[in-house]
């Protein structure tokens, strides 16, 4: 969960796919974005980092 609240992060992964995927989700509208390609197999562990200024 994002610091806001507003997104979610996870890894999609499914039994029947080679594929696993990082997606961003808003809590709200529930709309879901993939942010890996499909270059690679697996995609996982995403870090995140907080702008200071």
């Amino acid at each position: 969960m994002s610091a806001d609240g507003n997104f979610l992060v996870y890894n999609s992964a499914y039994a029947e796919e080679s594929q696993f995927h990082i997606m961003l989700m808003d809590w709200k509208t529930k709309e879901k974005k993939q942010l890996t390609d499909d270059t690679f197999k697996s995609q996982q562990a995403p870090v995140l980092v907080e702008k200071r200024r």
